[in-house]
């Protein structure tokens, strides 16, 4: 991240069970997360595509003629959008299946990855330390980071395509993952970085806070 690594490791040290217990905390969510997203919850995916299956009209011209027609900003639009619908994407029932068969792909990764995990976060009061290890050596954190930036580039899609009638949904907007990309990456000012990026820029100006500062160690009282 363009830091000293000595230096934040060296201030780190200082206050190892705070940064424990952020590690876990992050780990604990990331992966009940996506045992929400990939389980059968109130609110997982699948219901989400069911729904989708069920009510493909609200993806046709007519249905986003309706919307913006009740847009509170349609004044300001003037006469727009017939110029718009010209350019409005309506899903085909290829579209949809293709939608399909791409969750599942997400779903067969996670499965065969990250549900143990997930389960172990989820369902154990207890964890072993050498337990959480092993199923944590067969993660590829590159590989993890990946698969959450498609997830949130798959709603970023469905979004699009029901607001903007932007499409078609597939294939996925490339977006960057790893960590090194994203710093290497140029930013704008008049642009809201990703999520995934901005949880990386806060981190590294934190990090850069740390090892400018070196806090002493916490006398226990």
């Amino acid at each position: 991240m363009g830091i000293t690594r000595k230096g934040v490791l060296e201030a780190m040290d200082r206050t190892p069970t705070f940064w424990n217990t952020v590690l876990s905390s992050l780990q604990h969510s990331t992966f009940i997360t996506l045992g929400r997203i990939f389980g059968t919850g109130r609110h997982d995916f699948n219901k989400l595509l069911r729904s989708i299956q069920d009510n493909k009209v609200m993806f046709t011209k007519a249905a986003f003629s309706e919307r913006w027609e009740n847009n509170p900003d349609k004044g300001q639009l003037g006469n727009y959008l017939q110029t718009y619908l010209k350019h409005v994407y309506e899903p085909s029932q290829q579209d949809f299946d293709d939608l399909v068969a791409h969750f599942q792909k997400q779903r067969d990764q996670y499965e065969s990855i990250y549900r143990d995990i997930r389960h172990h976060f989820g369902h154990r009061l207890y964890i072993r330390n050498e337990e959480i290890e092993k199923l944590f050596n067969a993660v590829n954190i590159v590989e993890l980071e990946k698969f959450c930036v498609n997830l949130e580039a798959l709603w970023d899609a469905l979004w699009n395509q029901y607001h903007n009638g932007r499409g078609p949904m597939l294939p996925l907007k490339r977006k960057r993952y790893s960590t090194r990309n994203i710093l290497k990456g140029k930013t704008s000012p008049y642009k809201t970085p990703p999520s995934n990026a901005q949880y990386i820029y806060e981190a590294q100006t934190a990090l850069k806070m740390l090892e400018k500062g070196k806090p002493k160690k916490p006398k226990l009282r």
